[in-house]
């Protein structure tokens, strides 16, 4: 074989006192110049990132040891003249988590590729002691491995060292918890693992096998008891989750479980092959997110992890989120996901433009079943839909034109789907939730608490530690704090730290108790401003709608029947 028709070799050794690893990439030359790049966002994760700035010290080497020139030609592109040359080496470092014997990294941060060549084949080799564990869903052992694509090789991340680990097989395939973090020592492993089994089994069960050969858990648990997230990836996951797992931990697990089809799979035709310039344009992410938590939820009390009272609670919050949200009267769950793009300034976001597309996206999946399941007497529901996606898009086939969700719809529904789907997902306004629940005899009723409101949620930024306003609940606190607002201290007490964990709990620390009435003195960076500033905040006695979903006094024999269709209790095959 000669070096042209090789793979792109990537090297990657661990430097743990300094936090990074030391990445070597050797590319075959196939021109006079060869133009490499760094991504711009994560696939799952809908922000620009500008990863290139935190790679350091990049030389390039020829066929010999001898270095080369080369261009900067943005903060993400670099421009090398390798004419006459078999191959280029490219090395520089980029950032590694490092904490308690144990290193992190994500791919796409973290690699570069050749511009027009990600779908070439690639190899990885990981120089670690031979006392380290290596936990990546990667085929291959040891310390190689290999990807049919830089898009698959990118979208796995890679924890090694002396992290607590613990396998399974599931579906006939081997499954990894890869455990690390300050609070890591305190997490009730087998808890967490009788949680990953169970949502494993159960969303493999029900898409019918599972599409990967290997899967890896990358958990990371803080010490406080800050929120969880996680973002998905083609064969693994990357979740933040606090020492203590609850019953409740399993819809976290489950939601970036299911990714495995929704997202990762079952995805429009921009998200893969990717373009790591710009963050994609597709108007269907409240399907492939909010869908995803529909099913998520739905999946778990259909295999009896969750009982009734617990998945109508869920049910009922996700439908409050959504309909109490202004700009659901201005933006489509179309809209929602098509423009992330031009939130923040343009950098974007993972949460939909103007309102969430999870929110959305969960009503208007819950609208569509039940209108399904009662316009064809309980003979089809939204889960003929996802199956049919999931033939469609399987075995690496391509993604989905954005009107097939559409096609799909009236396919399994008929004609009236069509004007359907375009009311409820197309255009703005209220969601038929009264009547999707009609048409099982249920229905939703509100009645109202009172509580303590200091008006903004936040998020930790995974990638830069700081805290982001995430939403403003409350008119009072709008304008003040727009989102995006990132909080540098809040009454004189400074919010930060070298990892999440730790920001989290400086946070917690310096919110204390809210009282109604009391104030909240922080110093802020607006969007844009790129300059800090001085913002007061009241905590307010705020009155709280409380949803709650219930049967109808009288339902009739079809409304029990197709109830009971929709909510039949499922067992693993």
């Amino acid at each position: 074989m000669t070096i042209a028709n090789a793979e792109i070799r990537y090297r990657v050794r661990p430097l743990p006192e300094a936090k990074q690893i030391h990445v070597t990439v050797t590319i075959p030359v196939k021109g006079h110049e060869t133009l490499i790049q760094i991504p711009r966002w994560m696939p799952g994760y809908y922000v620009l990132q500008d990863s290139g700035k935190n790679l350091k010290d990049m030389s390039v080497q020829g066929d010999t040891s001898s270095p080369i020139p080369f261009e900067i030609v943005n903060d993400h592109t670099w421009k090398i003249q390798s004419k006459g040359l078999k191959a280029v080496t490219v090395s520089y470092h980029a950032p590694l988590e490092y904490e308690n014997g144990t290193g992190h990294y994500s791919g796409t941060p973290s690699y570069i590729y050749a511009v027009g060549r990600t779908q070439e084949k690639c190899t990885l080799q990981l120089d670690v002691p031979k006392d380290w564990k290596i936990a990546v869903g990667l085929d291959g052992e040891g310390q190689n491995y290999r990807a049919d694509t830089y898009d698959i090789l990118a979208d796995n991340s890679v924890t090694l060292g002396s992290f607590i680990e613990a396998k399974y097989i599931s579906a006939g395939k081997p499954h990894t918890i890869a455990l690390r973090g300050a609070g890591a020592s305190k997490v009730d492993l087998a808890q967490l693992q009788k949680e990953c089994e169970f949502v494993s089994s159960v969303e493999t069960d029900f898409m019918g096998g599972a599409p990967f050969n290997k899967y890896v858990w990358h958990f990371t648990a803080h010490s406080g008891s800050g929120a969880s997230f996680g973002i998905e990836h083609l064969s693994s996951s990357n979740i933040s989750i606090g020492p203590v797992i609850t019953h409740e931990t399993a819809g976290l697990l489950a939601h970036e479980f299911f990714h495995l089809w929704n997202v990762k799979r079952i995805r429009s035709k921009v998200l893969g092959p990717f373009d790591y310039t710009k963050l994609p344009k597709t108007g269907a992410l409240w399907w492939l997110e909010g869908v995803t938590e529909y099913y998520s939820q739905s999946i778990l009390w259909r295999y009896g992890w969750t009982d009734d009272e617990d998945y109508y609670q869920d049910m009922a919050s996700n439908i409050g989120r959504q309909g109490t949200n202004p700009e659901r009267l201005k933006v489509s769950p179309y809209e929602s996901s098509l423009r992330v793009d031009e939130t923040n300034n343009g950098r974007g976001n993972s949460d939909g433009f103007g309102l969430s597309y999870y929110d959305e996206g969960y009503v208007v999946g819950l609208c569509l079943d039940l209108e399904l399941l009662a316009k064809t007497n309980g003979k089809r529901t939204l889960d003929d839909v996802e199956l049919a996606l999931w033939k469609m898009c399987r075995n690496s086939q391509p993604g989905f034109e954005e009107g097939e969700i559409r096609k799909q719809l009236i396919r399994f529904g008929g004609d009236s789907f069509g004007p359907f789907y375009d009311r409820i997902v197309m255009s703005p306004g209220d969601l038929p939730v009264a009547n999707a629940l009609a048409n099982i005899g249920m229905e939703m009723v509100t009645h109202t608490q009172e509580r303590s409101d200091r008006g903004f949620r936040t998020q930790i930024n995974s990638k830069t530690n700081e805290v982001e306003v995430r939403s403003t609940q409350s008119q009072a606190t709008a304008s003040a704090l727009p989102r995006g607002t990132i909080i540098r201290s809040v009454n004189g007490n400074s919010i930060g730290g070298e990892t999440s964990q730790a920001v989290a709990l400086s946070l917690e620390k310096a919110l204390g108790e809210l009282r109604a009435g009391s104030e909240l003195q922080l110093r802020v960076e607006l969007p844009g401003s790129q300059q800090e500033s001085d913002a007061t905040v009241k905590v307010l006695l705020v009155k709280s709608v409380i949803h709650e979903i219930r049967s109808i006094a009288n339902p009739t024999p079809n409304q029990l029947r197709l109830r009971a269709i929709w909510s039949q209790k499922r067992r693993v095959r």
